[in-house]
């Protein structure tokens, strides 16, 4: 046998080391997609399920807060009833001042929309924003009361 520079033994070597190296590096770079999307999947739900309690379980502080003075927002006048002027200054600022809004309620990150309705479908007061998307959506719903009826409080949030 004669000595060879670049054998076929070789060749079969690299062609197989490459093959895999490629194959690691796609699987590597799907898996870290798929780690994202479950990350920001898992936030959004954690962001939407903690603003719909704060909102319907608190009346926020102070408890005559402005979108100028707050430490944090809340519609209720006790938990799980909502009161009429905190819903409509809640939807107020969120027509008027909407970037404010979303910080306050610590959804910097999302877009979100809201509406309050009775339990048969009937909308009482609703925020509603374009969504290009409902891809990332998620929906939260709180049974309250508003003037001493019972409704529904949906609010949705969606990656912006």
């Amino acid at each position: 046998m004669k000595a060879q520079v670049f054998s076929f033994d070789l060749m079969i070597g690299m062609v197989i080391f490459f093959s895999v190296f490629g194959f690691i590096i796609f699987v590597w770079d799907y898996v870290e997609k798929e780690i994202t999307y479950v990350e920001t999947r898992s936030f959004l739900e954690y962001s939407s399920i903690n603003t719909a309690d704060m909102l319907t379980n608190t009346g926020g502080s102070p408890n005559n807060w402005t979108i100028e003075h707050y430490y944090y927002l809340g519609l209720a006048s006790s938990k799980k009833t909502l009161s009429e002027d905190k819903v409509d200054r809640f939807l107020s600022y969120c027509l008027s001042n909407y970037t404010s809004i979303k910080d306050a309620v610590s959804l910097s990150l999302f877009n979100f929309e809201w509406d309050l309705s009775y339990p048969n479908g009937t909308i009482i007061k609703k925020f509603e924003r374009l969504r290009r998307s409902a891809e990332e959506l998620s929906t939260q719903k709180r049974y309250v009361y508003y003037n001493q009826q019972p409704a529904v409080f949906t609010l949705r949030v969606w990656k912006k």
